[in-house]
């Protein structure tokens, strides 16, 4: 089998990469005339249910495996796409994607359903 050129990113031709629904970069390689994608299980990835905002910047959170706790971002809370939120009442418009599986403020910020996740299990929740 020949080998194949490596494109870049841009570039037309084969993917040098793919990309899954939290948007997280997966690697691709040609496989035959099948493309193998290398990525995490979309089953393993967290996916938020629920979430309400409660005082002092924190959510209460459900996912879709049972999960459920409250997590403290005000920490998180910097940054040019995060700034508004440090205003309680625009903290309080958040909702789910069903899209995304995860939390979202009308302004587009967002945050990671497996940070979301981490921070109830590193909790002890």
């Amino acid at each position: 089998m020949p080998q194949k050129k490596r494109m870049g990113r841009g570039q037309i031709g084969e993917p040098s990469a793919t990309y899954c629904r939290t948007g997280r970069k997966v690697r691709s390689r040609q496989a035959g005339s099948a493309l193998v994608t290398s990525r995490l299980d979309p089953r393993s990835v967290p996916v938020v249910r629920s979430a309400k905002a409660l005082p002092g910047f924190r959510l209460q959170i459900a996912f879709e495996d049972g999960a459920t706790g409250q997590i403290d971002l005000g920490a998180s809370l910097s940054g040019p796409v995060f700034e508004p939120l440090r205003d309680e009442s625009f903290f309080a418009q958040v909702r789910v994607d069903d899209e995304l599986g995860t939390t979202v403020w009308p302004n587009g910020a967002d945050f990671a359903p497996e940070f979301l996740y981490e921070q109830i299990r590193n909790s002890g929740q």
